[in-house]
């Protein structure tokens, strides 16, 4: 009969931080189960019975070792390379040049890409036209029409698409920064709408 693997990890494919763990886990050369969760369809992630006997956050990655469970993948990452030696920073000052890393890399990069990533592959389609949404008003739609003109001239396939537009809310803005909108709730509550700004990061976001 064969040894049961030494790791366990909770994840699906669409998962870019449960990506990072297991390459981690090839990269080091360990022996190691993926579980399947449910994100999507199920919502399995999001459970009473997940959140009490996986994790409480509800999220994945969870790396499982004997008794330990483990979540959020810069914490996996570095108990695989403080237990394995491999990729283990030397030192005070390599410790904590990772750390500046890996922090980085889970707010800024995967902050906006990994968002971008989601609903530009994963999430459906939505009809903006639908019944009972709010739809902007024209003085904002022509002044959306001079952002994205201003930054790069649009595809014929894609005039329609006048702001910029990555996907649902997620646009780019002149000079490479990227703007996350919050739609206002339909009870009219202002306090759901809301703009965040910030620098795009590594590189520049591709809008086809």
């Amino acid at each position: 009969m064969a040894a049961a693997p030494e790791f366990q990890l909770y994840c699906f494919a669409q998962s870019g931080n449960a990506y990072r763990v297991a390459l981690m886990l090839n990269l080091i050369g360990s022996e190691w189960k993926p579980v399947w969760v449910d994100f999507f369809a199920g919502g399995e992630s999001r459970t009473p019975k997940f959140r009490t006997e996986v994790n409480e956050m509800g999220e994945v990655p969870v790396l499982v070792h004997g008794a330990r469970k483990l979540s959020q993948s810069g914490v996996c990452l570095t108990y695989l390379a403080d237990r394995t030696g491999k990729f283990q920073p030397q030192g005070e000052d390599e410790r904590l040049e990772s750390l500046r890393w890996i922090i980085f890399d889970n707010q800024k990069v995967n902050g906006f890409l990994g968002p971008y990533r989601f609903l530009r592959n994963f999430a459906p389609a939505r009809d903006s036209r639908r019944r009972g949404v709010p739809q902007r008003p024209p003085r904002q739609q022509s002044r959306h029409r001079r952002q994205a003109a201003r930054q790069r001239p649009l595809s014929p396939g894609r005039k329609s698409h006048h702001r910029g537009h990555i996907a649902h809310g997620l646009h780019v803005l002149p000079g490479g920064r990227i703007r996350l909108r919050y739609r206002q709730g339909l009870s009219g509550d202002r306090r759901l709408d809301g703009t965040h700004q910030g620098a795009a990061g590594v590189g520049r976001i591709p809008t086809s």
